[in-house]
Parts: C-alpha cells; structure tokens; sequence
C-alpha cells in the first residue's frame, strides 16, 4: 500500500510537450512533492517509459535541451530510475485511472518554455536563415514524421519505424524540437534540402576531412554526416590539386644476389667540376668509380665494359632514367652484353637507394681527403678493407681476400679466405628485415590503383589529373598521360586517386562524359594530344571492363563460384 500519493493537471503548455518531457515531469514532481520523505535517501524510481533510464546516466550536457532544466532540478536527490513495464506497475497505473476532475493546479511549473524561447533566441543563426529552416523542415516528410515521433513518442522497436528514420533510433533520447525547428541536443538537424549547402559552407576555408567534421559537430547535425564530409572533401577538386604529398609507403625490399657481381647499380655524379661515374655490387657492397670527361652514353659505356671486363657481366645492371642511361646506345648495350637493364621510377631515388648512399660515401671520402691533403685512393682502399657490418669486408666479399694496404698486416691475413655464400646471404636479409621494420613504423599502405584509372600526378608541388595507361615493368611504378597528351612514368607515391572525377563521371545528375571525336571537332579545336588523352581514357575503361566481365571464376567443392576481384587483377 502507498504511504502518500499524489497528483495534478498538466497546464496548457504541459498538454504540450513530448511524451519523454511529460514523463520526466511526472518524476520531478513527484520528488518535489515528497521531499519529506525522500530528501537524503537514496531512491529508486520505476518507470514504464524505458528512454529516461538511459537519459539519468548521460551527463547533463549531453541531454536534450528541454529536458536539462528537469534534470537539473533532480540534482537534489539521489535518483535511479529503472524501467519496469506499465502492466506491472500496478499501482500507479490504477490511480493514474482514477483521477479527480475540476481540480486546479497549486503546483509550480518549470519554465522549460521560456527555456526554449531563450535557446532559439540565442542562436547564431540570422532570422532569415532560421526561417527557412523552419519552412523546409514543415515541407519535409521526412522531418515532419520525425518531428511527430519526438512530440508523441517513439515506438518500443526500431523496426517499426520508416526506414528512413531507422538510423536515429540510437539518438532518439537527444532530439528535441522547438518551434518548428529540430535539435540534437544543442545542434541544429538540416533537412536534407538545405545539406548541401551546408555542406559547401563547411568546407569553405578547404580543411581537410578531420577538421571539417570537427567544425560540424560543433554546430550542426542529420544521419550520415561524417561521410558526405568524406565525401566532399575528396571530391573538392581545389583541395585534390593543392594536396600534401603523399605518406611513404612500406619499403620494397629488392632482391638479395646469390653471389658477387650479380646485381650492380650505377649512378652518375658532380663533385669539385667533375663529373664521375659509380657503380656498386649489391653482393659485396664494392664500388668503383671513374672521373669522366663528358656524360654521353658512349663514355659511360666505355668505362663499364671497362669494369665488367675486371669482375665479370652482371645479370641486372639497376639506374635511373638519365640520359646516359636511357639511350638506344645503352639499350644496344645491354642487349649485346647480356644483362638486363632496369631503371627506377622518376623523381624517386629511393628506388635505386644503393646507388644514391655510395654516391654519399664516395663524395664525403673525395672531400674530407682534400681537406685533409691526402691521397683519396688510400681512402677508398681502407673503405673496401672495412667490414660491414659482421658480414665481411666488399673486398673479401667480392675478392675473396683482404687488400694489402698501408696498414701493417701478416702473410696470413692476406690469404684468400673465401665466405661462405649461404652465410652472406642471411646476414644480409637479416639487415634488410631490421631496416624495413624501422622504416615501416612510419609508412603504410597507399590505395590501389589500375590501369584506366583517373589520377592526380604531383608535379612541382601541385596535383595534375591524369590516367593511368598501363603498369610499368616495376613494382609500384604505372605509365600515365596528362591531360595534354604527354605521357610520363612516375612511382606510386607520386599519384593519388581523383575522387572527384569518379565519382562525376558516374552522376546521372552532373554528366562529365567524355566527348566523342565529332564533340570535340565542333565545339573547340584541340591538340593531337588531347585527343589521345581521351581516346586512352575510353580504351582502358572498356578494357578494364571487360578483363572484370570475363575474370574466371574458381568452384568450391560445395559448389560456390568464387571470383577474383579485378582490383587484384594487375596486384604487384
């Protein structure tokens, strides 16, 4: 039996609120009544409306406005709600029945109106702004509906509300509307008419996609938010061609050679007003390297065959694409040599990284024995006599002795002494495991990217579209073509995806197909180039098409057709 009961009419602004409120309310006036009673003590009170026990766990300010100032009103009590279905509240559920008629209210009502009143009047928003806010949210199904469930209450599951309001079940205890307007706790909710403007507004000042949603969550709200923020950014052409560069990626550990000679690298270089040209064995880490009275190939050549005439013809001869390197003289070369010429991405050293730190090497031995007055060569031959690290020094390695030089040394250490080559090998991948494990603690993996594919390439510091024409013959490395018609070959870490022409090209709404030869002819005279540009644009599309369409599928024994996705088809 109840030691005290009590209850009162709603006034006309009451009659008003959203179920939540009412109920909330009918809390609040239930402690104030029997404060008496419950002042000091911990109390627990049973609610068939399930929302308010969530509601009493959440910090203040993470509450619906209309509701903080009840809440606020409970901080004198040591409140819980828990839920407790209406059937079996007997009880209250009776007396609630069995109310008397024509009975004032003595009770004083909180304010939460002028609460709101004050709230709307507060906002940053211009009358004019906040009045067609208003008026596409009362045009908006949508909104009305979910402006209908927050004033009548929300039904007990999620499913039997319209799809299109499903994903607010989780925020459901947040939203509140004020005159005419809706609100997720201090944040206005778009309606989905005026987003996209918002959206541009957000974007303004071109930040990047953290930021942008930072600065919206601060001010407004709707489902889905964070990615058509994504969304924008990465299609915001201005953002795409101003971009920072991009974040390396994991290192690509290069093949280690069986034996010495094998795999060699070259490099040319300028030091004190000459030119030099360097090669280093990747095997034994033992460089040679010739002053030069010009860079032309037939030079170059000469001091090679020079140099494989003393150690032997290597199988791959590594480079970059200089010149010297990249012409048909060189190309006759290595035919007539037999060794396979492989050249690096452009504008990227890292890949012909050997080369590039034994040009370091030999340029800080030239300089510090100038400066020192002496010989270079004693220099170099110390160099080649110092072990690297555990593994032997590139004379042994390469020579299978020690050089005898000015240091002392006795007829025994001057013996050849060969290494065993199973020993080199796995102190090398040893040393290359530990160098790609620091490396890698900074890298991560860039996304994907194919033939047909639309790109921005970094050229002196700013970001040109291009295409991707076909995959160069190494890893990382594609062909592509500007929209100008030339065409260049750069590494993976100089291209990025072009969202925004992506996903153009596929809205019905804002059509960027490409024009068709007689388009072209008609509407403005353009160069060979350009035409080519978009003519490889419409082959690689259709091919890369057609390569997904007829990708042969493998059949489990359960029976399942598993296809390959044509995102692997090229995979490096």
């Amino acid at each position: 039996m109840p030691v005290a009961y009590a209850s009162r009419f709603l006034t006309s602004a009451e009659t008003r609120y959203a179920q939540i409120e009412k109920e909330l309310l009918a809390v609040v006036f239930g402690c104030n009544r029997f404060y008496q009673y419950i002042y000091g003590k911990q109390i627990i009170v049973e609610s068939d409306h399930q929302p308010l026990e969530a509601i009493m766990k959440k910090p203040l300010d993470k509450s619906p406005i209309r509701l903080q100032r009840m809440l606020l009103n409970l901080q004198s009590y040591d409140v819980e709600i828990k839920y407790k279905p209406g059937k079996e509240l007997y009880l209250a559920d009776t007396l609630s029945r069995a109310h008397l008629s024509n009975c004032k209210s003595e009770e004083e009502t909180l304010d939460l109106e002028y609460q709101a009143i004050s709230m709307i009047s507060s906002l940053a928003v211009s009358d004019d702004k906040l009045r067609e806010i208003k008026e596409e949210t009362k045009k908006d199904g949508t909104m009305q509906a979910l402006v209908k469930f927050i004033n009548e209450g929300w039904p007990s599951h999620k499913d039997r509300l319209p799809k299109s309001l499903q994903p607010l079940w989780n925020y459901r205890e947040e939203l509140t509307e004020i005159e005419g307007v809706v609100f997720k706790r201090d944040k206005i909710f778009i309606p989905p008419s005026l987003r996209e403007n918002v959206l541009k507004k957000i974007h303004q000042s071109h930040m990047g996609i953290e930021r942008s949603k930072q600065r919206a969550r601060e001010l407004v709200f709707w489902p889905g938010i964070n990615k058509e923020i994504e969304s924008v950014v990465k299609n915001c052409s201005v953002c795409a061609e101003y971009r920072c560069s991009n974040q390396k990626e994991p290192m690509f550990p290069h093949e280690i050679p069986k034996y010495p000679w094998q795999i060699v690298a070259t490099d040319m270089f300028f030091w004190n007003g000459d030119d030099y040209l360097l090669v280093v064995d990747y095997y034994s880490r033992f460089w040679e390297m010739f002053k030069v009275s010009n860079t032309k190939s037939s030079t170059i050549i000469a001091k090679m065959k020079t140099l494989f005439a003393r150690h032997g013809v290597p199988e791959v001869v590594k480079s970059d694409n200089g010149p010297q390197y990249s012409s048909g003289e060189f190309t006759e070369f290595a035919k007539t040599w037999g060794f396979r010429h492989v050249t690096s991405s452009p504008l990227y050293p890292q890949s012909n990284g050997l080369a590039e730190r034994t040009v370091r090497t030999a340029k800080s031995i030239l300089t510090k024995a100038r400066r020192d007055h002496q010989d270079p060569n004693l220099a170099i031959l110390e160099h080649r006599n110092t072990p690297i690290n555990d593994v032997g020094s590139p004379a042994r390695l390469s020579m299978g002795r020690r050089l005898r030089s000015s240091m002392p040394s006795s007829t025994d250490q001057l013996l050849p002494k060969t290494v065993n080559p199973a020993i080199v090998q796995t102190r090398l991948k040893q040393k290359q495991a530990q160098q790609k494990k620091y490396y890698d603690r900074s890298s991560r993996p860039l996304e994907y990217l194919s033939e047909g594919d639309d790109v921005y390439v970094q050229h002196e510091g700013r970001w040109k579209p291009a295409i991707i024409t076909s995959k160069a013959g190494t890893p990382r490395s594609f062909n592509i073509m500007t929209e100008d018609g030339a065409q260049y070959r750069r590494n993976r870490i100089h291209l990025r995806k072009a969202y925004d022409r992506v996903s153009q090209s596929s809205s019905p709404e804002k059509s960027t197909e490409i024009p068709s030869k007689e388009e072209i002819k008609v509407n403005s005279p353009i160069t060979n180039e350009q035409l080519q540009y978009q003519e490889t644009r419409e082959v690689n599309k259709e091919t890369l098409s057609s390569t997904g369409e007829t990708a042969s599928p493998v059949k489990t024994r359960s029976g399942r057709m598993i296809r390959k996705p044509t995102r692997y088809n090229d995979y490096v």
